[in-house]
């Protein structure tokens, strides 16, 4: 079958298991990020992991008649080729014009047929996306712009329904100020969950897989979770549910297009039924493991090839065996084993058959006789693997840090790069070229270069002198882990604090995390961060370097 045939049914069949995961034990028993963030993911992955080609070996072993003819039949081989051969050069190949021309059969370049088809259905759906950027775009222009806390509202009298793109809002007339407050709140939840270029990046994907069915389920799913989150973010803001069921009747008559996030009515009657609805994060332990173990199903199904590779038994040889097609001289005389039992009479022996002259074969045995004698030497490091532990100079992991590993070549440029776990410091690198060096960096820390002269590697960097002054910003990402047996389930921490303390322990600065993480202006470099949040444990340490990553863990 033909190859990008094949592995367009494999994307197929490998995202239509993600989503037949999805509608068994995802939808409306995991939280709406959750879902959101599955549905995208999987939909890359369902490329991804049919393009690998990881071939697994089966060993099998030939049989001994296949692989070495009978003595007798080695010498009629040997001699039927000598003769064929010089058939060939002493009869003159006919004229040209005494052969018989066949004309070339038309034959139908498949590749070519499928690329072209895929080519022309990529450009149609791209092409659909951009007529929809360009109808935004003229309703935009066409609208009363007015800037507000946090978007921009478009109003225009052609919004039959309203819907929101990146940081506008676009609405037509509304009946009341209730309704008007609904929608925005509503619109104002697809701006805050960045819902937009979400949806962008799924049609994208999907436009690029147009040919797979499951990649238009998908962002199909991917709309309805949006608009149940942000009706539960109306709801959660006090709005009464009648009343905003009301609104939402009440704007279905709108079209929207295609790329927006509104309030379209083409599942209608689920929103009205998951409206109240909180999101359940209590399968969520259970969800991320399903989705790990598909996605190790679908790497194996799809990724893994099966190769059958022969191994020839050499069991059947043994002294007196003919081999064939090793040295033979200019009569077809061969050697065997029982005459030659080692190198350097088999050398000898053809000094003896050949017509070589006494001074190459003198060379030859010099070289086989310096090469039995040296020991050959592979350096380890030449394609091959290095790896290291990273540590503070008192042996401790560099813990919350991104620490980057590069593989950089004599004018300094980054020939591979990796990095190392931000909890334990382990790195492993492939490396292209024993001649380059090991760099080592992590934020807060000196850098340093290592020269590639053996495989296991313990760095120790030192501190960078702080360079933080009063007014500069800090950022961060602040993640809560719940550890349930065996398995420990990690969620972004939202309403979490962030304060600086300073020595006398009074807090002079504070802010919350949401999804995106934390920004703060600090007053004192000398002062430490405290993060804390209900029910986890607290977390604190010095202002060092600007970007941090902490874990809180959940208090047994």
């Amino acid at each position: 079958m033909n190859r990008i045939i094949l592995y367009a049914i494999e994307i197929v069949l490998c995202s239509g298991l993600f989503l037949a995961l999805y509608r068994l034990l995802i939808q409306r028993k995991a939280g709406y990020t959750f879902c959101r963030r599955y549905l995208v993911v999987t939909l890359i992955l369902a490329a991804i992991i049919p393009a690998f080609d990881v071939p697994v070996y089966v060993e099998r072993e030939a049989p001994a008649e296949a692989v070495q003819p009978a003595p007798e039949e080695a010498v009629q081989t040997s001699q039927t080729i000598r003769n064929s051969q010089a058939a060939q050069e002493i009869v003159p190949s006919a004229p040209a014009s005494d052969r018989n021309v066949v004309a070339p059969s038309f034959r139908m370049n498949w590749n070519a047929l499928v690329i072209a088809v895929y080519l022309a259905g990529l450009l149609f759906s791209l092409a659909l996306m951009l007529r929809s950027y360009i109808t935004i775009a003229r309703l935009k222009r066409g609208s009363r712009l007015s800037r507000e806390d946090g978007y921009e509202l478009a109003q225009n009298d052609d919004v039959e329904s309203p819907f929101s793109f990146g940081k506008t809002i676009f609405m037509g007339r509304v009946s009341s100020d209730s309704e008007r407050r609904q929608i925005l709140s509503h619109e104002m939840s697809h701006i805050d969950h960045h819902h937009t270029q979400e949806k962008l990046l799924m049609s994208a994907i999907r436009s690029c897989l147009w040919f797979n069915p499951f990649a238009w389920l998908q962002e199909r799913h991917l709309e309805e979770v949006q608009e149940w989150q942000a009706d539960a973010d109306v709801l959660a803001h006090g709005f009464n549910v009648d009343d905003y069921r009301n609104t939402i009747l009440k704007t279905l008559l709108g079209v929207n297009p295609a790329v927006t996030s509104g309030l379209n009515g083409s599942f209608t009657k689920k929103r009205m039924q998951q409206m109240g609805t909180e999101e359940n994060y209590g399968h969520a332990a259970m969800v991320s493991l399903a989705a790990i173990a598909l996605t190790a199903v679908c790497f194996c199904l799809f990724s893994l090839k099966v190769q059958a590779r022969p191994v020839i038994s050499t069991d059947h040889i043994k002294a007196g065996d003919i081999i064939s097609g090793v040295v033979s001289d200019s009569i077809g005389q061969t050697l065997t084993m029982a005459e030659d039992s080692d190198l350097l009479s088999i050398v000898d022996r053809v000094r003896k058959l050949s017509s070589m002259t006494s001074d190459s074969l003198d060379l030859m045995m010099d070289q086989m006789q310096k090469s039995m004698r040296e020991p050959i030497t592979v350096s380890i490091m030449a394609g091959g693997v290095v790896n290291g532990h990273v540590l503070d100079i008192d042996g401790n992991p560099i813990r919350n840090r991104d620490i980057k590993v590069c593989e950089r070549d004599l004018v300094d440029r980054a020939v591979t790069m990796g990095s190392a776990s931000g909890d334990d410091g382990f790195f492993r690198l492939n490396i292209k070229s024993p001649e380059n060096h090991l760099a080592i960096e992590a934020e807060g820390y000196e850098s340093q270069n290592f020269p590639l002269d053996h495989g296991t590697f313990e760095v120790r960097l030192k501190p960078a002198p702080v360079t933080l002054k009063s007014g500069d910003v800090v950022r961060g990402s602040v993640t809560c882990s719940q550890k349930t047996g065996r398995f420990t389930a990690l969620h972004t921490a939202i309403g979490a604090k962030v304060e600086e303390v300073d020595g006398n322990g009074n807090v002079v600065a504070s802010v919350l995390t949401d999804e995106n993480g934390f920004s703060l202006t600090i007053v004192n470099p000398k002062d430490r961060l405290v993060i804390s949040t209900d029910g986890y444990t607290s977390v604190s340490t010095a202002i060092e370097i600007r970007n941090y990553s902490f874990t809180l863990h959940k208090i047994q």
